[in-house]
This record gives structure tokens, sequence and C-alpha cells, in this order.
């Protein structure tokens, strides 16, 4: 590999970086509230992802799930 592939990769790992925390930082926030250890939160996390992705009414509340995630994630940090 060259220096313009290194280069190409590059870029191309940084945009996928970029997309994921814009996509996730929702969820992001919430897993780092609670504790990646923690198997409930991770199932309900699941499931509201899999609503999110696979319903209709999913993909037009994305702007209120993202509120309730940053809610979510703060109630949980000022309770631990």
């Amino acid at each position: 590999m060259g220096r313009r592939a290194v280069s190409a990769c590059l870029r191309f790992a940084l945009l996928q970086g970029r997309r994921s925390v814009v996509s996730c930082w929702g969820l992001m926030l919430v897993m780092v509230a609670v504790g990646h250890a923690s198997l409930p939160w991770m199932i309900g996390l699941t499931a509201f992802v899999a609503f999110e992705e696979l319903t209709l009414v999913g993909r037009e509340s994305l702007p209120s799930a993202a509120v309730g995630l940053l809610l979510a994630a703060v109630l949980v940090a000022a309770g631990a």
C-alpha cells in the first residue's frame, strides 16, 4: 500500500467515525451513564433501536428520541 491508499483509508475511517458519533451519540451517552455491563439497559436500547430503524413511526421521531435519550442519560447519571 502506498501513501495515497493509507491516506484514503484514514479519511474513510474518520468519516465513518464521525457518522457513527453523529447518529449514535444519544445511545453512547446512555451507555456511558449506566455502564456497559448493564444487561437490562442493553436489551431496552436494542429494542429502541430496532423500533427506530424498522418502523416508519420510529424514523419520524428521531429528534424527540435524541432528546429522550439525553434526558435518560442525565437522569441515570444524576442517580448514580
